[in-house]
Parts: C-alpha cells; structure tokens; sequence
C-alpha cells in the first residue's frame, strides 16, 4: 500500500465493519459475558475507542524521522493479519466496564475514529518518513500505524460478531 488515501479507505471501512456489528444489538447482548475473562460488547468498544485515541495521539505529537539505520519492522501487508493468533498483550488498554448506554458508546467510537481519519487526512507530513515504536511489534511507519488502526478496528469486529452469537445461543 503506498499512499495515505489508501490506508484511509481501509481504516474507514474497518470503522464501518465494527460500527454494524454493533448495530441493533439488545442491551442484554451489549453487556454479555461468556465468562469473567471475555470483554462484553461495551468493554470492547471502550478498548477500541481508548486505542483510537492513543493512535491520534501517536500520530500527531510520537512520530519521528527513522534514525539512520532504523527500519519498519513489518511490511503494510503484515499488519492486515497482525492479530491473527496473537494474545492479547498484558498491557492492554483494559476498559473501564462504565460504557453502559450503547448510543452514547457508539457515539464516543465514531468521535475517535473521525477524529483520527481527520488527522491523517488533513495532515501533508511524508508519513512514510516518520515512525514510532509500537511496544510489540516495533517500529511502524506513520501511514502503518492507520493501518494497524484498522487491522485493531477488524479483530475486535470479529469478537463482537463472536460475542452476538454467544449471547443469542445462551439466550435460547
């Protein structure tokens, strides 16, 4: 992937794909837990809501030219499946539990998502110049940390869809 343009239009389609899987979902799913170590439908939105923010953060005040002899640690392809049997960290942004009103909850991920696209799409910096370390996967560039954003967005979109479907079989 090489342009900007085109990192946004993954991250606003993984912000689209995690804003359905939240559609119409009763507030008995929105607070279901298969077990005490599985977030709930709101804790998820909260985690990806907080991570949303921290990448604004990144992007706007952590980003760096690369020293001489730095390097990305992962191609743009690699961050599409940077999930993938990975657990979660132990750091993780761990969420409150407080975001009970799913309106309001939506309404709070799609001020951080927008904000965040806003950002790089306003933005003229040469992203692919600029890098900050992630804590796991080590150095990423400015247009990869996007990316990594919406590869986040498409992981937790997968536990939301998961967390429907346990919801609705331990309902009947």
């Amino acid at each position: 992937m090489e342009s900007i343009t085109n990192a946004l239009t993954v991250f606003r389609a993984s912000t689209e794909q995690f804003t359905a899987a939240l559609a119409d979902v009763p507030d008995t799913t929105w607070v279901f837990k298969p077990s005490p170590a599985v977030w709930s439908m709101a804790e998820v939105i909260e985690h990806v809501t907080m991570a949303d923010r921290g990448i604004r953060g990144v992007a706007s005040s952590a980003l760096r030219p690369f020293a001489a002899g730095e390097h990305r640690a992962l191609g743009d392809a690699a961050i599409a499946t940077i999930f993938d049997g990975v657990p979660p960290p132990p750091d993780a942004q761990e969420p409150s539990g407080t975001w009970t009103d799913p309106t309001a909850a939506i309404g709070e991920f799609r001020k951080a998502s927008d904000a965040l696209a806003a950002w790089y799409d306003g933005t003229d910096a040469d992203l692919r110049s600029l890098t900050c370390a992630h804590p796991i996967f080590g150095l990423l560039d400015g247009v990869q940390w996007l990316l990594f954003a919406a590869s986040h967005h498409d992981n937790h979109t997968r536990d939301l869809l998961e967390l429907r479907e346990l919801a609705s079989a331990a309902a009947s």
